[in-house]
């Protein structure tokens, strides 16, 4: 399951975004069971900073869950430990905007 909510926060040129994940349990290749997990992301992005650049700036795994997903038939592990809380940022540049 997965529930996004985003809100502008100045003019519409900056919004605010939190998503919630949920996975429920899973059986790896193996047969044993992995615990299901809840995640919360929360991003800060801005359109057109300037007529050609977006921001944008993220907390993923914002409550530092410990979790894994279940390896694949190409992989030696039976779960693979995925990351603690992160931070990201993203700037997008497009150079073939028209200006006005």
């Amino acid at each position: 399951a997965k529930l996004n909510l985003s809100i502008p926060l100045l003019q519409k040129k900056l919004f605010a975004s939190v998503d919630a994940q949920y996975t429920s349990r899973t059986r790896t290749l193996q047969q044993t069971e992995l615990g299901g997990f809840f995640l919360v992301n929360l991003t800060v992005f801005s359109r057109k900073v300037t007529e050609k650049i977006d921001f944008s700036g993220g907390f993923y795994n914002l409550l530092n869950k410990q979790y894994a997903d279940t390896g694949g038939l190409e992989d030696r592990e039976v779960l693979i430990p995925q990351d603690g809380r992160s931070f990201r940022i993203k700037l997008t540049y497009r150079p073939h905007v028209e200006s006005k």
